[in-house]
């Protein structure tokens, strides 16, 4: 094609120049006409400006051919891009925050008395169930203790019923008989302290769940309220998370929420909103909401991060673009369209957005190709061309 213009340029270079050579023999012509007839300068003068006409009009025809060649060698380039049709279907809008997994139960056991680690039972991450020895310390001054109460209500006892014999008798005192029996009960309460004691010298666990580390040894010395281990039931796995105030009314308990959790992104959690707080953020405006599921395997952890999409809205028989498809310029906002492999910039009215999709309420139509992807090297009337979904991601 580059050939066929210079040929062009060439033929229409050669008509130029057999223009002008025409225009000057007219003129010598007109010249000599001049001298030879009465009205030779009238006649002149108007030949003269027939034939400026006539080599302006030639002049006129070279400059536009050579403009519209020139144009079609530098025609626009096609741009690639990625459309998607403009579809009529079922719009769901989405409230996105994010949460943290945290255990149905969590403690961390700590000893109710003074002692000497004696015996561990367990492991590091191991699963126990409720009432399962974890630790045992050291009760040979506990079971002294017991021993002593039980002799010392013994006596007790023997001095009561004494007392009670000698009243009935009549050869003793009623306030001596009362007396023996308050020392009675006093030791009979020593005696349940003591046993409550030596029962304390055994660490048990208060519900099921999961052991944390471990970082005591055989015969450590553990003080009233040290901190011994921790346990956490994990199944249900609960998960907390914010709202903003404004969205208080979107959700109620009962509502199902969707967890994405790092690590495990191959599976999606459902969840079930079980507690909703009575007090609102004053510093960030925002609610706190609990939901909860079922944790098979107990494969997820307390602390985990997870990603949380609530549903809110649904919308039928709508219009809707990817997100990334809509622009804006001031407060008008628009798309491109493909029409014929061209792209037309069209104004558009959006409604409600979900993260992934924006509901088009007025612009569109379905069936409309629109460009969502590689808007930013066209402009209205550019020639485009369609590549499958991803292609310029990797490019």
């Amino acid at each position: 094609m580059r050939d066929n213009f210079y040929k062009y340029i060439d033929i229409f270079s050669d008509k130029r120049k057999k223009t002008t050579k025409w225009t000057v023999k007219k003129l010598k012509e007109c010249f000599k006409h001049v001298t030879t007839h009465p009205k030779g300068w009238l006649h002149f003068t108007i030949a003269v400006q027939l034939i400026i006409i006539l080599s302006l009009i030639s002049w006129i025809s070279y400059t536009f051919f050579i403009a519209s060649m020139f144009n079609t060698q530098t025609a626009m380039p096609e741009v690639a891009v990625e459309a998607e049709v403009a579809k009529e279907t079922t719009f769901e809008q989405f409230i996105n925050t994010v949460g943290t997994l945290r255990s149905n139960q969590t403690i961390t056991i700590k000893p109710e008395i003074d002692g000497k680690i004696e015996e561990i039972f367990v492991k590091s991450g191991q699963f126990v169930k409720k009432r399962d020895v974890l630790v045992q310390l050291n009760d040979r001054a506990y079971v002294a203790q017991l021993k002593d109460a039980e002799a010392k209500l013994k006596l007790a006892t023997a001095k009561h019923e004494r007392a009670k014999l000698l009243q009935k008798r009549g050869a003793g005192k009623k306030t001596d008989r009362e007396e023996a029996y308050a020392s009675m009960l006093v030791a009979e309460a020593e005696v349940e302290k003591a046993k409550s004691q030596l029962e304390k010298t055994i660490i048990i666990s208060p519900f099921e769940g999961f052991l944390g580390m471990i970082d005591i040894n055989l015969g450590q010395y553990l003080k009233i309220g040290e901190d011994l281990i921790t346990l956490d039931d994990t199944s249900p796995i609960k998960v907390d998370f914010r709202i903003p105030e404004r969205l208080l009314t979107k959700v109620k308990i009962g509502d199902i929420v969707s967890l994405e959790i790092e690590g495990f992104e191959e599976n999606l959690f459902e969840a079930e909103i079980e507690s909703i707080d009575t007090v609102v953020d004053p510093l960030g405006h925002s609610i706190r909401i609990r939901a909860s599921f079922e944790n098979l395997d107990n494969e997820l952890r307390p602390g985990l991060f997870a990603n949380v999409r609530i549903k809110t809205e649904t919308h039928e028989n709508v219009i809707t673009v990817k997100e990334s498809a809509v622009e804006s310029l001031g407060n008008q906002e628009y798309v491109y369209v493909i029409d014929n492999g061209i792209a037309k910039q069209r104004g558009v009215k959006t409604g409600e957005r979900n993260g992934d999709h924006v509901e088009i309420l007025k612009g569109l139509t379905a069936g409309q190709k629109v460009i969502h992807a590689g808007q930013m090297k066209i402009q209205h009337n550019y020639p485009v061309y369609v590549v499958p979904p991803a292609t310029l991601q990797q490019r």
